[in-house]
């Protein structure tokens, strides 16, 4: 049975993102109920005849031509500054009905953990302020329902997997910032969902997601040292995806965890992706994260409780096994 999504207009804030084009595909997939008559708006940092453009992996610019008219393409950039960042809202009114029932997801932010150390303004403006002037546009003008993703870096790792209502004590600016909006979230607006994920990855080629990565890496013979103490449960951003649109249409709010079903150590998530992709386990180097001279803190027993979306859904997404397995046959 189809699931009905209440809305009369979506807008994704980082469309060409590995999560943000995982909500658009299922979004007009035969998986809701969602006439042709809703108007789906995505974000990309640049446009070329109605289409995203500039940095995206090819996956996605193939699906964009796929999905046509579906989807509206429109560029924003939450890195701009001053006027030049102000001056994107301008370009949204004509294309958004204040009247119409909307959705607003926030699939976009910076997520370099270590540049958020090393530039904390940037991180700030991107993350926090811009972030937070975009919500508060959606809110105002189009009395959204609003929906950001966050993540287990909120958390200080001393004793994960997380539930929702345990204390939050992020390690590194990253986590701080993401732990702002949050805030803003829970204090101002009620009705928001708050997605909390971890380790999200997808096959994408010229994605810089961690399995890519590897099978770059690996692909050329490259010895990779690996972290063997920090843990998480790895989430395929399709399920990620699927398991916030369909909070969305039981009309859920507040803090729900989304990750995936096996809680283990980087460098045996990075087995599992050699073992299935038959690529030689022996280029994997495990390293403790204390000799890796990062600049931003990690949470190293991170990752994160599912059981409240287990009991919403009856289902959460699976081990990355099974999954990898999947990306391996087609």
């Amino acid at each position: 049975m189809k699931k009905k999504l209440d809305f009369e207009q979506v807008f994704i804030l980082g469309g060409t993102g590995q999560v943000g084009h995982r909500l658009i595909e299922n979004l007009i997939s035969d998986s809701f109920e969602l006439p042709s008559s809703v108007k789906v708006f995505a974000t990309s940092r640049d446009t070329k005849n109605g289409l995203p453009e500039g940095g995206l992996a090819p996956t996605i610019l193939d699906k964009a031509k796929k999905w046509g008219s579906r989807v509206t393409w429109t560029r924003f950039d939450l890195e701009k500054t001053g006027p030049a960042f102000e001056e994107q809202f301008k370009t949204l009114e004509p294309l958004l009905n204040t009247k119409a029932k909307t959705l607003f997801l926030i699939a976009a932010s910076y997520t370099n953990v270590e540049g958020c150390e090393i530039d904390p303004t940037l991180c700030e403006r991107i993350n926090e302020i811009n972030t937070k002037k975009v919500l508060a546009f959606f809110t105002d003008r189009y009395r959204s329902k609003n929906v950001f993703f966050s993540t287990d870096y909120v958390f200080d790792g001393e004793s994960g997997p997380y539930k929702e209502e345990d204390f939050t004590n992020p390690l590194s600016k990253y986590g701080q910032s993401k732990l702002f909006i949050e805030d803003v979230l829970l204090r101002d607006d009620l009705d928001a969902l708050i997605v909390r994920t971890t380790g999200v990855y997808d096959y994408l080629p010229g994605s810089k997601n961690f399995l890519m990565q590897m099978l770059l890496l690996w692909g050329d013979k490259k010895q990779t040292t690996i972290p063997s103490d920090q843990y998480s449960n790895p989430v395929w951003a399709h399920e990620l995806a699927l398991a916030t649109l369909e909070l969305l249409a039981l009309k859920q709010s507040g803090l729900i965890h989304i990750a995936g079903g096996e809680y283990l150590p980087r460098d045996q998530f990075a087995r599992q992706i050699a073992q299935v992709f038959n690529h030689d386990k022996s280029l994997i180097t495990p390293i403790l994260t204390s000799e890796m001279n990062q600049k931003a803190n990690r949470p190293l027993k991170g990752g994160l409780a599912v059981d409240k979306l287990k009991r919403i859904l009856s289902w959460a997404p699976r081990k990355p096994l099974e999954v990898l397995a999947e990306f391996a046959k087609n």
